[in-house]
């Protein structure tokens, strides 16, 4: 039911109500299903619908360009990478974790090559979180200030490349 109220939201542009409805039944069936006990692959469940819905978001960025990825992806890479977060966080060393990054590495790749918004975030927040589960036991061993030393480096490095690009697309548009 919620894959179809997603589908028929994203392909029928007078029922936009129904991708909201899809999203909610989505989220309430994910929460009932983890809540079983006897269901240890989630993905068996969610990996299906969610190529159905990331295939009608791409169908309605098709046929509607205008319409933007954040309207027409998210419900689908919801759907794709949010189930198998909460076990790769319990185990970020696992087979899980690992294909779960991978598949955000991938959505990362699909957003930068395409200039998708959706996809980009999308990958780089789940992407983020395994990174940090699998770094915090060391982090939380060190001193304070080093973290902080190498958050500073990390944010000073993206600043001063972000800089360099913007000053070179206004050159680039200048000699136009």
């Amino acid at each position: 039911g919620a894959v179809a109220c997603a589908v028929v939201g994203l392909l029928d542009e007078d029922r936009k109500w129904a991708r909201y409805l899809g999203g909610a039944l989505a989220g309430l069936a994910w929460i009932f299903r983890l809540s079983a006990s006897d269901v240890t692959t989630i993905e068996a469940y969610t990996a299906p619908f969610a190529v159905a819905v990331l295939a009608a978001g791409w169908w309605h960025l098709h046929t509607k360009p205008a319409s933007g990825t954040w309207t027409a992806l998210t419900p689908g890479l919801v759907l794709a990478l949010l189930p198998s977060l909460p076990e790769a966080l319990d185990d970020p060393t696992s087979l899980r974790a690992l294909l779960l990054a991978l598949a955000a590495a991938i959505s990362i790749a699909v957003g930068v090559v395409f200039r998708w918004g959706a996809p980009l975030l999308a990958g780089a927040v789940i992407l983020s979180l395994i990174v940090l589960a699998n770094i915090w036991p060391t982090a939380a061993a060190l001193e304070r200030w080093v973290l902080m030393a190498a958050a500073g480096l990390v944010l000073l490095v993206v600043g001063t490349t972000w800089e360099k690009r913007v000053a070179e697309r206004g050159l680039e548009q200048a000699m136009k």
